[in-house]
């Protein structure tokens, strides 16, 4: 394999399903919220997160802001996740 291997385009295409399949795994996990497979789709989205992290890895050393991808995807995958974009529910008050 040569030493920049993203030169290749089946890697380039596979680095971006890897991009898009953990932006779609966090909107799923973002509308399973309220239903029974809801543990499922955590599953698939730390799998998916783990991949997009070993992408940003193996990335780093390559020319300079590829890794921006993977770090932006990521980014964008934890805040899609826990993120609560809802009205805010009011406390019950002392």
């Amino acid at each position: 394999m040569p030493a920049n291997y993203l030169d290749q385009p089946i890697v380039l295409c596979l680095f971006g399903v890897i991009q898009v399949l953990g932006l779609i795994s966090a909107f799923a996990t973002r509308i399973s919220r309220r239903s029974c497979r809801r543990s499922a789709s955590h599953w698939v989205f730390f799998g998916c997160l783990s991949l997009v992290a070993m992408a940003a890895i193996l990335t780093v050393g390559k020319p300079p802001g590829c890794w921006l991808t993977s770090g932006t995807t990521i980014s964008l995958m934890v805040v899609t996740a826990v993120g609560e974009f809802g009205r805010p529910v009011r406390g019950s008050g002392w």
